[in-house]
């Protein structure tokens, strides 16, 4: 099984001197695979994965991503990030997920903490709502004006 990951990158004043660059590696940190571009909007890079491990719910691989942006071959920015590998798709009143069909329990995250109000106080205080959600047979979640919402989304992909 092979699959691809699609990356569209925008960039704002990059020159024809700048160069796009991207590494997907596994969490052990194994490179995979590096591709490179002209830093140029809508200009479209795939990066191939051979045996790639899906996301899902039970099992949320995923894996490191590296995007450098480079000037005459120096580096002049760069982010770390991560992606995970999933196929969504509903065949009549049924919803597939990477081709296996799943009952979507979503529970709706209001995001009240009573020591923060509206903001999480710790990583651990929001990996504990995630696992209790899950204990009780939830399976995703709706978040509702959560502060702090990138890190509310990394820790239910995670």
């Amino acid at each position: 099984m092979r699959a691809s990951l699609w990356l569209h990158p925008t960039f704002d004043r990059a020159t024809r001197n700048h160069t796009f660059l991207a590494v997907l590696s596994t969490p052990d940190g194994k490179e995979i695979e590096t591709v490179t571009s002209p830093a140029v909007s809508g200009n479209p890079l795939v990066i191939n994965i051979d045996d790639p491990h899906p996301w899902s719910p039970d099992a949320p691989y995923l894996y490191d991503l590296t995007l450098e942006l480079q000037e005459s071959g120096k580096t002049v920015d760069r982010v770390y990030s991560y992606a995970g590998l999933r196929k969504f798709h509903i065949e009549g009143n049924t919803f597939y997920l990477n081709n296996k069909p799943i009952f979507m329990c979503l529970v709706l995250d209001q995001g009240f903490y009573p020591d923060g109000i509206w903001t999480v106080p710790t990583d651990e205080a929001l990996k504990g709502d995630i696992e209790k959600a899950m204990r009780v047979g939830f399976n995703g979640a709706r978040l509702r004006e959560i502060f702090g919402a990138p890190a509310a989304i990394e820790k239910h992909n995670k």
